[in-house]
């Protein structure tokens, strides 16, 4: 049995075989050394698959990760034109196209928290009940009970139905207590009553 010289045999992405950078061993002496040889070959070929697909998914990661932002990017533009109706559908096709990104339940968060700013509290809510459904153990499904509770107490200060709202906001305050968000919720209710100039509530 002989032992050929250390021979450098790389295989290339397009499948062209070459001797080039790396070092094997090869022994050749009948079926053993046949064996050896394809083993070997078979680690390259492995090797070399296995890295352009990691190339391949990383692409369509970042190629994925770009589309959400652009999604994203695009909601709040709309807000910012008032187009609240495309805004609407926009946000429906975020959360129907990337319901598994990690960053999904905090954007829906914020979208709904401009809702909220901009007095469209029947999406606020409706985005709030979709947070609890989609995400439920998500730490902004925790946000949206509280969200959907200050929601109501807003919107019927807005309508001026003060019986109601005060009704509504003792039992927010209670239900709430220790609610890390609730002194902000508090906040953000008096800026209503302020805005309808019910400066004694």
């Amino acid at each position: 049995m002989t032992t050929a010289p250390r021979y450098k045999y790389v295989v290339t992405r397009k499948g062209e075989n070459r001797y080039n950078s790396v070092s094997y061993p090869v022994i050749f002496s009948g079926p053993i050394g046949e064996m050896t040889m394809l083993k070997n070959f078979s680690i390259l070929l492995l090797l070399s698959t296995s890295i352009s697909l990691c190339g391949a998914f990383s692409n369509c990661l970042a190629e994925t990760n770009s589309d959400y932002e652009q999604a994203k990017q695009k909601i709040f533009s709309l807000f910012d034109n008032g187009n609240y109706e495309g805004a609407k559908t926009a946000t429906d096709q975020l959360i129907a196209t990337f319901p598994e990104n990690q960053d999904c339940p905090e954007t829906i968060y914020w979208i709904t928290r401009r809702c909220e700013w901009d007095n469209k509290y029947d999406e606020a809510k409706r985005l709030y009940q979709i947070l609890l459904e989609k995400y439920p153990l998500n730490s902004f499904a925790g946000k949206s009970q509280l969200g959907i509770a200050r929601t109501d107490i807003m919107s019927l200060v807005m309508s001026q139905n003060y019986n109601s709202a005060k009704t509504n906001l003792n039992k927010m305050a209670s239900d709430f207590q220790k609610h890390p968000d609730l002194p902000e919720s508090l906040y953000l209710i008096a800026e209503r009553y302020e805005w309808q100039r019910q400066f004694e509530e």
